[in-house]
């Protein structure tokens, strides 16, 4: 126990206290009145917590305190304003190497295809020479159609609070996902990729958005850096909002 008036430690039985002499009788004579003060009834708290006057609203218990919070998100900047690190990008070139070395061989392999047929006597063969230049245009046709279209259409960019997705020529969509609502993030790289394909690689959005839970941010140049920024955003904002702590 300790002296009420030092606060030094005295033993039970000990009836002085050593350091400054305080008679610890009057101490224990007080201590079991203190203790047997009378206490509210735990009834007796609950209807007085009921009880409001009347024209005076209940105050908020901290729970809901706390879903308000996360309901309004705090002070909030504009949705506009880009992350620190990376913020732009879109679908990489390199991505289209491995594409572009298979257009090759296989144009390779017709046009040997083609002096093959072509070479001697004139016959009913020379028409598969010509089905053959058919087909390597048809292929090159089709290469430069995919290039233009990813290249050209496929966007990402991540601001403070959302990440949007476009792609489109002639109808451009335009896909929002709230940044909260990430729940996992996931990067790809194929051996094409690493090896062929200059390192770009995928990450793979996993979101509480009904419209497109699933997202796959294909051809990036730099995979590693958007994987960070993303995960950096979500924690950041779920913090923001005292949904998570630091």
């Amino acid at each position: 126990m300790k002296c009420p008036a030092c606060q030094n430690e005295v033993n039970v039985d000990s009836i002085y206290c050593p350091k400054c002499g305080e008679k610890l009788e009057q101490a224990a004579e007080q201590a079991p009145a203190a203790a047997s003060a009378p206490q509210p009834d735990a009834e007796d708290r609950g209807q007085g917590a009921e009880e409001q006057p009347a024209g005076e609203e209940a105050r908020p218990t901290a729970s809901e305190r706390l879903m308000e919070r996360a309901r309004e998100g705090g002070a909030q900047t504009p949705a506009a304003e880009p992350v620190s690190g990376w913020s732009k990008g879109g679908y990489s070139p390199k991505a289209l190497n491995a594409r572009f070395l298979a257009t090759c061989l296989v144009t390779a392999a017709l046009l040997a295809l083609v002096v093959w047929l072509w070479w001697g006597e004139s016959g009913w063969w020379k028409w598969a020479g010509y089905a053959s230049i058919v087909v390597i245009a048809a292929l090159w046709i089709w290469y430069l159609c995919v290039r233009i279209y990813r290249v050209g259409t496929i966007k990402y960019e991540l601001t403070t609070h959302q990440f949007y997705h476009e792609v489109g020529i002639f109808r451009r969509v335009r896909d929002v996902i709230e940044v909260i609502d990430i729940d996992d993030l996931k990067l790809e790289r194929t051996l094409w990729d690493r090896v062929v394909n200059g390192g770009v690689g995928t990450v793979v959005i996993r979101s509480a958005d009904p419209s497109n839970p699933e997202l796959r941010l294909v051809g990036l140049v730099n995979p590693d850096e958007v994987f960070h920024a993303l995960d950096n955003a979500r924690r950041k904002e779920r913090v923001a909002r005292g949904l998570k702590s630091v």
